[in-house]
């Protein structure tokens, strides 16, 4: 598992982030007949008894009138738009149902019945996300079968015209907070939204609702800049200055390869002339070793 997605998995495993995505991104009249309080994690290790893998998606349940609607939430962060999704949901909602049903102690198997499932996909892809979402639309002839199981999708950086979009209402909250930073186009544009953000958090009350994205970039800025931070960011400030010092590490080290592909050009152009390694090593100003080694490096690659 990426860190990409331990950090969605720890996030959306705060039951108010669920609520502000289900209030905030999904187009549904019932939306607002749900009884959040009654949000609770649902059991989310299904085995597919074909091969035997496991798939861990993050599952929810709560009280919609006199029932339980599970709402299952998938994290796409493939770079290629997936356009098996339609089937792949119906497999994953298709193992949870006979879970259920198997399950002695739960009101599905006494009575034969099945809840209702509302599957989510969140994509933070490049691409636009094109792929059908109901499994009806990949059937060759519709004659054959009635089969309808559909996904709301949420693609975070490609919202629909006219989809339900908490960021674009002004909204908020710490779903909309990890949406703007996923929308955000590069690192310099990352510090920006960051110090947006910071502006907006301006006290203590407001910030201490906010630990769940704090926790989240924290693993964010680490997988974006490879750079391991061990400990959760404490203040948007914090925040800030480690994105801002990675970013100028990041432009530092890309000005040594920088150098240093020049100085290997260098060496390789007056090896091609027959210059000696010690003539070598005195015009360009560095020691025999590393031109020993660019030599080798040299050869290495011609007999490759």
């Amino acid at each position: 598992m990426g860190a990409n997605d331990i950090a969605y998995k720890e996030f959306f495993s705060d039951p108010q982030n669920v609520e502000d995505l289900l209030r905030g991104f999904v187009k549904k009249d019932y939306i607002n007949e749900l009884d959040y309080s009654t949000l609770e994690r649902s059991n989310s290790d299904f085995v597919r008894k074909e091969s035997g893998e496991r798939h861990d998606d993050i599952i929810w349940r709560l009280r919609w009138k006199e029932r339980w609607l599970y709402v299952y939430i998938i994290i796409e962060f493939q770079s290629n738009v997936d356009y098996s999704m339609p089937v792949r949901i119906m497999s994953y909602i298709a193992e949870m149902w006979l879970s259920l049903l198997e399950n002695v102690n739960t009101e599905y198997h006494k009575n034969h019945t099945l809840p209702p499932v509302l599957p989510i996909v969140l994509y933070n892809g490049v691409e636009n996300w094109d792929a059908v979402t109901n499994v009806a639309d990949m059937l060759q002839d519709k004659n054959f079968s009635n089969i309808s199981i559909d996904y709301y999708l949420i693609d975070e950086l490609h919202p629909a015209e006219g989809q339900k979009d908490a960021v674009t209402e002004g909204i908020l909250n710490c779903v909309t907070a990890l949406i703007e930073v996923e929308r955000s186009k590069n690192k310099k544009n990352l510090e920006e939204i960051l110090h947006q953000l910071s502006l907006r958090l301006n006290t203590k009350e407001k910030l201490d609702k906010f630990r769940t994205f704090l926790r989240f970039l924290r693993r964010y800025v680490s997988a974006k800049f490879k750079k391991e931070i061990p400990n959760d960011f404490m203040n948007m400030e914090e925040a800030i200055n480690m994105t801002r010092d990675f970013a100028a590490m990041e432009r530092a080290e890309g000005v040594i390869e920088g150098a240093n592909a020049r100085e290997i050009a260098i060496v390789n152009r007056m090896l091609e002339k027959g210059k000696s390694i010690d003539e070598i090593a005195d015009l360009c100003g560095i020691d025999l070793d590393t031109v020993l080694k660019y030599k080798a490096d040299r050869e290495k690659a011609v007999t490759n």
